[in-house]
């Protein structure tokens, strides 16, 4: 149960004719990276009554979502009180929600998807199952239970979406968010149609998000129309049209299209101007508004919707983690509890790094170390990109050179490093190749992952804009690869960290591999304790500066 669903109050199924209850609503959004605070919400007070269908519609950003994701537990409001019914089994599950993206678990088949929630419950396997054919067979889809979700059409994968969310019978609320918003009419009139059947049978109570005014007039009882951001309730519609309903002859009756007109009407007044008008009367009655609570600062709303000071200490405090490590390690030898023999106190290791590194070689070392790495790490990773790209985008290469890259990838790397030295002699050239080949193979790997798992969409949409290969690579494959190629690199890095170290302990006279070697051989502990931790430091210092640099090379993705 989320922080946000422990604070709602509940509502006991008898103690209100209310299922849901919001009174005097604020959202607020505060974006670090460009420093400002967005008004998606505006004092929105609403009631729905149990077992209502309410629509809600009006123009894209008005807060429409934002407000269905508070009641179903996904955001956190800035301000306000929430009210949920009580689901019949007294449990502290949010109300059951289909999302506008398609949402079915692509390694799950139909049916598994369906029973998930019920699974979850621990609910006897022979009922889940009876359950889920009940529901597959009313949602038209008995045919493919045992599909999966890639099997099936846009419009298919709704019909399974709507009846996961059914099948949770003591779910009393059922939240909907688009969920028909991108499938073509036809198919959009037949769900619209199944939703109604399946409604008037189960009698929940439903919150349902579309832009449609047909679609919220062919299924609310109640049309709530929100204005422009930050959206309020510009009105509270009552829809007339008796129950049971055809959704096809609804559409002749010349009440729906005046109605449809006169909303249509007002969300356009609502658009265009930032006066709020009056509402029309001839053809829509709208209901009394709730009265707006006192008017709330934007200072206010800025420092409610920031993040609490606690999170960016915390992210501190994690950064210097591995100092309280030093710190207990340090009570435990003072302590008597730990052998100073093999466990010296970090004190005494620190004045002995401290004299290495004014006086002794160990900036040297470390140098010699990073430059290994990142000279590897460069003549590795950025073949191991390219590769990864043009094989995760040509399927033929990628059927015929793939299987050669994953019969080698087993192969111990350390252990090439004699057939190296043989070819490269005993100079650096053979320590950056065995770097080099421990960082393809993870970079390559991954960067071959990142392009076939990313959304086919892009590609789709590159080849529709007449893209070439080379621009293809460039403006698709390579950003939607970028978070499997920064995974790749940090992986390498550490591995390479290993491998250089194990290296320079036979095959040079430089490095911190090398330093630990030697101060082995004339047991000079806490010198081989100092070199340890300088290996520790320059690879936490690197995924560091990775991190850095993965934020300023991928902005979009809002880490």
């Amino acid at each position: 149960m989320s922080a946000l669903q422990q604070t709602l109050p509940r509502l006991a199924p008898s103690s209100s004719p209310d299922a849901i209850t919001v009174e005097h609503l604020w959202k607020a959004f505060h974006d670090d990276r460009r420093r400002a605070t967005v008004v998606a919400i505006s004092d929105v007070s609403i009631t729905v009554p149990r077992g209502q269908f309410v629509c809600i519609c009006g123009p894209s950003g008005c807060g429409k979502s934002t407000l269905i994701r508070i009641l179903a537990g996904l955001e956190e409001e800035t301000i306000g009180n929430i009210g949920i019914e009580q689901r019949q089994d007294a449990s502290d599950r949010p109300p059951a929600m289909v999302f506008q993206e398609a949402s079915l678990f692509p390694w799950l088949t139909v049916e598994e998807n369906v029973i998930f929630p019920l699974k979850l419950q621990g609910v006897p396997i022979e009922e889940c199952r009876q359950r889920a054919r009940e529901l597959l067979s009313l949602m038209q889809l008995q045919d493919f239970a045992q599909a999966f979700p890639y099997q099936l059409s846009g419009g298919m994968k709704q019909r399974a979406s709507v009846a996961r969310a059914l099948i949770d019978r003591e779910s009393n609320i059922l939240l909907m968010d688009e969920p028909f918003g991108a499938l073509d009419e036809q198919t959009r009139m037949e769900l619209q149609q199944e939703l109604l059947r399946v409604w008037e049978r189960t009698g929940k109570t439903v919150v349902f998000i579309t832009h449609s005014v047909e679609e919220a007039l062919t299924l609310g009882d109640r049309v709530i129309v929100m204005s422009a951001r930050p959206g309020e309730i510009a009105a509270d519609i009552a829809v007339p049209f008796a129950r049971p309903r055809d959704v096809l002859e609804l559409r002749r009756l010349p009440e729906f299209g005046q109605m449809t007109f006169e909303i249509w009407k007002l969300l356009a007044r609502y658009k265009a101007d930032e006066e709020r008008p009056a509402v029309d009367r001839t053809a829509i009655e709208p209901q009394p508004l709730p009265a707006k609570a006192s008017p709330v600062s934007t200072e206010t709303l800025e420092t409610l919707a920031r993040p609490p000071r606690s999170r960016k200490i915390i992210a501190w405090l994690g950064k210097f983690s591995p100092l309280t490590v030093l710190l207990l390690w340090e009570i435990v030898v003072k302590s008597g509890m730990a052998d100073d023999r093999f466990f010296p106190a970090p004190s005494s290791i620190l004045s002995i790094f401290w004299e290495e590194l004014v006086h002794g070689p160990l900036l040297a070392d470390t140098y010699a170390t990073l430059a290994r790495v990142l000279i590897g790490l460069l003549i590795g990773g950025v073949p191991a990109i390219a590769l990864g790209l043009v094989l995760g985008l040509w399927s033929t290469a990628r059927e015929i050179i793939a299987p050669i890259f994953t019969a080698l990838y087993p192969v111990p790397k350390i252990a090439t490093f004699p057939l190296l030295l043989m070819v490269f002699g005993l100079g650096e050239a053979p320590k950056y190749a065995v770097i080099a080949i421990v960082v393809f193979f993870l970079v390559f790997f991954n960067t071959l992952s990142g392009v076939r798992y990313a959304p086919k969409i892009y590609v789709d949409v590159a080849h529709n804009l007449g893209l070439s290969q080379f621009k293809l690579f460039r403006f698709v494959a390579f950003p939607a690869a970028l978070p499997s190629i920064f995974t790749g690199v940090k992986l390498a890095i550490g591995t390479a960290f290993v491998v250089i170290a194990a290296v320079e302990f036979v095959g040079a006279k430089t490095g911190l591999g090398y330093a630990i070697w030697s101060s082995w051989q004339i047991f000079a502990v806490e010198k081989m304790y100092v070199n340890i931790i300088a290996i520790s430091l320059s690879g936490y210092l690197s995924i560091l500066l990775l991190d850095r640099l993965e934020r300023l090379v991928m902005p979009w993705s809002g880490n």
